[in-house]
C-alpha cells in the first residue's frame, strides 16, 4: 500500500478548514520524514520530527531525565515522558495532558510535567515510528483539542 493510498481514506472536505488542515499536515509529514515521532516540548511547542535509530537516546534527550516512563495510548501509540516529573520542578505540559485524556485507554489522565514524546510501538512492545495512521489520528486529536495548524510544527530534526 502506497502513502497516497492511506490518504484516500479522507472524507469529502468540501471548505472543511480542519479537514483540509488535517489532510496538508498528516500528508506533509508522511512525504518528509522517514521515521515520524511527535515531540510535545516545553518552549519549543509540538512538533513533528525524525525519530532516529536510537530511539532511547533520542527520548531521554529530548524529555530532558534520566528515568522514562510511557503512557499507553489507543492505536498503539506510547507517550513517553519523565518518570521523576514531580521532582522535576517542570511546569505542566497541557499538550501532554490532554493527550493523556483522551487517548490514553489504561491509566487515565497523566499529569505530565515538562516534555513528552509521542512514538509507535509494535507487537513486541518495542519503540518504532508513527506509521501514517497514528499521524493523522495525532493531527486530528491536535487540531480539535490543543491548537490551530499554525501551531503544529514539522522538522525533520528535532529542535533542542
Amino acid at each position: 500500500m502506497s502513502t497516497f493510498d492511506n490518504l484516500q481514506s479522507f472524507e469529502s472536505l468540501d471548505g472543511d478548514p480542519i479537514g483540509e488542515a488535517l489532510l496538508d499536515i498528516t500528508g506533509t509529514v508522511i512525504l518528509t520524514l522517514n521515521r515520524p515521532a511527535l515531540l510535545l516540548a516545553q518552549g519549543v511547542g509540538v512538533v513533528f520530527c525524525d525519530l532516529p535509530e536510537d530511539t532511547y537516546e533520542f527520548k531521554r534527550a529530548h524529555i530532558g531525565a534520566r528515568l522514562l516512563s510511557q503512557a499507553a495510548l489507543k492505536e498503539d501509540i506510547d507517550l513517553w515522558y519523565d518518570q521523576e516529573y514531580l521532582y522535576s520542578g517542570n511546569p505542566v505540559n497541557p499538550a501532554a495532558v490532554i493527550l493523556t485524556r483522551d487517548l490514553n485507554f489504561e491509566d487515565g489522565t497523566v499529569n505530565i510535567q515538562g516534555s513528552a514524546v509521542a512514538t509507535g510501538t509494535d507487537k513486541e512492545g518495542e519503540t518504532v515510528p508513527l506509521n501514517p495512521g497514528q499521524v493523522r489520528r495525532l493531527t486530528h486529536w491536535f487540531l480539535n483539542r490543543v491548537g490551530s495548524p499554525g501551531d503544529l510544527h514539522i522538522a525533520r530534526t528535532a529542535p533542542s
